[in-house]
């Protein structure tokens, strides 16, 4: 399967003036994740940790799209907080599940559930 061209998203200017770029996350990088954890014990983490902090620290790039956290288990580690909170608040306004989609979600799946019988 060819890989999926992504472009860069940014500069985000983050709270403490320092500038990083993103890429959106695809399927495969969630993947990537949920092994790296498995092989290494963490499922407890795995669900808060994937969302919250691993996937937005998996899709950071430079401004040519190259991946600038090769462990993204720890890439905020000396990041400052307000950064960390930040970073995570854009990503997940780009690439987080909103309401809209969960309506549309629920519309598309009724068309398969059986309908209700009229009373």
């Amino acid at each position: 399967m060819p890989e999926t061209k992504r472009q860069p998203i940014g500069p985000i200017k983050l709270p403490s003036g320092r500038e990083v770029y993103c890429l959106e996350p695809l399927g495969s990088d969630r993947m990537a994740i949920m092994s790296r954890a498995l092989a290494e014990g963490r499922q407890a983490d795995m669900m808060f940790m994937m969302n919250g902090y691993w996937l937005p620290a998996k899709c950071l790039c430079d401004k040519d799209g190259k991946f600038t956290a090769p462990d993204y288990f720890t890439a905020f580690s000396d990041w400052p907080d307000r950064d960390v909170q930040f970073y995570r608040a854009v990503f997940d306004e780009l690439f987080g599940w909103q309401i809209e989609d969960a309506q549309a979600a629920k519309e598309a799946a009724a068309r398969f559930l059986p309908k209700a019988p009229a009373s």
